[in-house]
């Protein structure tokens, strides 16, 4: 932001004049590390934790990261609410213990499973020929690897329903369920990370005794069954409800995104894969608001829970099947 408006007080929201541009740029700059760094996180638990805790391990790591999100969210929310000028010292300081935190995991040694050496170009031409190999590389592992495309296809069609539902949700309970500000807070805050981080650690548990697919599986019928309850919502206490279940849907999904790729991977394969898995993400992210859109608008929000539900089902269906085709050890 350039400058707050000064003719504003600060209870009045803060408002001020900015470069909206320069917000984008900045999104999609944060996009974009963030699909650098999962791929790295996800090799890091590969390599150095074994199959048998992996999921433990990562149920842990997530339930101590959501707590101190949701606490420095908290924290940061009290200065900024009383005067929107303190964007300018938390959103430094968030960036400073973003780099003190990847300074600190780059210092944690590495049992490699199996490092290769890579050939090709070096310098300025090294970033195109990634890119361009990146996208070969995850088309001819796609097609290659069936188990591991029959993996992704699950989560297509988990991530379809997911983003063409979603985002009409909130405009569904303002204008349908008409709740106010208040409710909608305590269900989307609270209610819904308070039971995903209740859960991601009994999840991550649970993935190592029956297996990531089987829990994907699991997490995609919970999100089936959160779609078709939102067409029966009345009242904001069901919407708190409702949001509590979620939250306990996505543990699941959660710890199935991050450690799918992993059992997939062959050694030495880890970051790639998980690169693989990244990249369908941006697929689905086209397809699934485009439907949800044409849905809403030829139908109802409702008609689109609804076909959101029966995509989640389906995925539920093709990853127990997977399961069964696929032994892990």
């Amino acid at each position: 932001m350039r400058s707050i408006d000064t003719r504003y007080p600060p209870h009045a929201g803060g408002r001020g004049t900015g470069d909206w541009g320069l917000f984008v740029a900045c999104l999609l700059l944060h996009g974009a590390l963030d699909s650098v760094y999962t791929p790295h996180r996800n090799a890091f638990l590969r390599a150095n934790y074994p199959l048998a805790v992996r999921g433990r391990i990562y149920g842990l790591v997530g339930a101590v990261s959501g707590i101190a999100a949701m606490l420095a969210a908290l924290f940061a929310s009290t200065f900024i609410d009383t005067d929107a000028r303190w964007i300018r010292i938390v959103f430094p300081l968030a960036a400073a213990f973003g780099v003190l935190g990847n300074l600190m995991f780059s210092r944690i040694p590495w049992r490699y499973d199996g490092p290769r050496e890579v050939k090709g170009p070096s310098g300025w031409a090294m970033v195109g020929h990634s890119l361009v190999e990146g996208w070969r590389g995850s088309i001819r592992t796609l097609k290659r690897d069936k188990p591991f495309r029959d993996f992704e296809i699950g989560f297509m069609l988990y991530g379809i329903a997911l983003l063409s539902a979603t985002p009409l949700i909130a405009t569904f309970a303002e204008k349908t369920l008409a709740v106010s500000t208040l409710d909608w807070s305590q269900a989307q805050r609270f209610a819904f990370p308070v039971a995903q981080l209740l859960m991601i650690p009994l999840v991550g548990w649970l993935s190592d005794k029956i297996g990531v697919v089987r829990v994907s599986g699991l997490a995609f019928l919970a999100m089936g069954i959160f779609f078709v309850a939102m067409t029966q919502v009345s009242e904001a206490w069901h919407l708190k409800v409702l949001y509590a279940f979620y939250g306990v849907g996505m543990a699941g999904v959660n710890v199935g995104w991050s450690l799918g790729p992993l059992h997939f991977a062959p050694t030495g394969r880890a970051h790639h894969y998980s690169a693989v898995h990244v990249a369908c993400v941006g697929i689905r992210s086209l397809v699934g608001p485009v439907l949800g859109l044409v849905v809403v608008n030829y139908a109802s929000a409702p008609a689109a829970f609804v076909v959101s539900c029966v995509l989640e089902v389906l995925a539920f269906v093709w990853m127990f099947r997977l399961a069964r085709r696929v032994h892990f050890t």
